[in-house]
């Protein structure tokens, strides 16, 4: 057998473990070790018995080619992935195998070895020369550091869920074609005669492996650019939503407060008529005074918002404490005020609810001007175990990670978006969010 032939199952192989790589996170299809072992017999079955007709550079590109089709089906067979999708995930990694396989070649011309993986040369695995098994060590060797370091520097990235198709289809084209390109040279250059053309060849090499982390880092570029048109949409949808509860609380507690106004009159009027007993009277005082104790900052919509979650903190037993001078936070929009302060104490009072401790059932917050610097700090006890990632924004602790955690971010975003500073300091279990915006007139 040829050296090539061996080539053509290392070949397959070294493909489908790379898709495996990027797609083993995501949603399997039903009946995936059936599926699985099918689409190994059907990818080796081709791989093994597709003849070796010709030993040149189309012949080898078409070759290459079927078994990439061939571990692109098998890849949209076992997992609940698009075809688009899966040519995505299918692209990367045949990406990686040859930028694997280019780095072999590279150290092969630099080092003078013989061994050509596209030779019609015989080979007997059973007498192989010092050289030959040398070089296959580098061979492995390569593959692994590349594959791991591929997996590490993009394959993290996808997740179980994630969405990874480009929006311009016209970008991940080129990008393909680039590959093809890439492929189909390096496919002409390994027939060519090496001695003659050496230079030539390290040259087109080290092409092929820019070409190869050009795509990836393009691909996989894109996923971020996807994540973040993800994040602004959602944002953007938060603040919508932002703006119409922000009227609707308002319309709320303008109506409780007429009618606890009227109520008050009322139980004046059956007071002096002597209709009810003084205690039912003191009883009933003392229920209504919890809606009849307006907080007044200076700014009405941080009044709505405060108003409103200190009523939810009453209800849920959580001790709300408040010094806030709300007149140096008028340039700020009413919406935006509303998704940074709700949220913050919306995440307060579903972490302090969580503490068996009646004591430590306590948020604290505070807004003050200092030297043209508006500081706003909100903090509260929480239980078990949170982490900051590396935008200095909480973990979600919630199973459905890819709808959650908008909340921070939004806070996060409106601080910058008016020149501030955001940041989070978690220490002995209590969290502590910080703000600081400069005064804009």
């Amino acid at each position: 057998m040829s050296l090539l032939f061996y080539y053509k199952i290392a070949f397959i192989t070294e493909i489908l473990i790379a898709e495996l790589m990027f797609s083993f996170k995501m949603e399997r299809r039903k009946l995936f070790p059936l599926r699985a072992i099918l689409s190994l017999i059907v990818c080796y079955s081709v791989a093994i018995f597709y003849p070796l007709a010709f030993y040149s550079g189309w012949y080898a590109s078409l070759m290459f080619f079927a078994f990439f089709l061939c571990a692109y089906f098998a890849l949209f067979s076992c997992f609940k992935v698009s075809l688009i999708n899966a040519f995505y995930i299918a692209i990367a990694s045949y990406t990686v195998q040859h930028l694997s396989y280019e780095f072999f070649s590279l150290i092969s011309k630099l080092i003078s070895s013989n061994l050509n993986l596209y030779s019609s040369v015989e080979i007997d695995f059973s007498n192989l020369s010092e050289e030959t098994l040398f070089m296959l060590l580098i061979y492995l060797q390569i593959h692994i550091v590349i594959y791991v370091a591929s997996y590490f520097i993009f394959g993290k990235r996808i997740n179980k869920s994630e969405k990874i198709r480009i929006n311009n289809f016209q970008l991940f084209i080129l990008a393909c074609s680039i590959l093809v390109i890439d492929i189909v040279i390096n496919a002409f250059v390994v027939y060519i005669d090496s001695e003659a053309n050496f230079s030539y060849e390290i040259i087109i090499s080290i092409y092929n492996i820019i070409c190869c982390l050009f795509v990836l880092f393009f691909q996989f570029s894109a996923i971020n650019a996807k994540k973040m048109e993800q994040e602004i949409k959602t944002t953007h949808s938060l603040l919508i939503q932002a703006r119409r509860q922000y009227d609707l609380s308002r319309e709320n507690i303008d109506a409780i407060n007429m009618k606890v106004h009227n109520l008050k009159h009322q139980i004046n009027e059956f007071a002096r008529r002597k209709d009810i007993a003084d205690q039912s009277i003191k009883e009933i005082e003392n229920m209504i005074s919890i809606y009849d104790a307006p907080i007044k900052t200076g700014n009405e919509a941080l009044d709505i918002i405060l108003t409103e979650k200190s009523l939810l903190c009453h209800n849920k037993h959580i001790k709300l404490t408040c010094m806030a001078d709300g007149k140096c936070l008028s340039f700020i929009n009413e919406s935006d005020l509303y998704v940074l302060f709700g949220n913050a104490l919306d995440n307060a009072i579903e972490s302090v609810s969580k503490i068996d401790d009646e004591e430590k059932k306590i948020i604290s917050m505070s807004v003050y001007l200092a030297n043209s610097l508006i500081s706003i700090n909100i903090n509260n006890y929480y239980d078990g175990e949170l982490e900051i990632d590396d935008n200095g924004i909480p973990k979600t602790t919630k199973t459905d990670k890819d709808n959650h955690g908008y909340g921070v971010k939004s806070i996060k975003m409106i601080a910058e978006n008016y020149g501030g500073d955001f940041s989070i300091v978690l220490k002995d279990h209590i969290f502590n969010m910080n703000i600081l915006l400069p005064v804009q007139k």
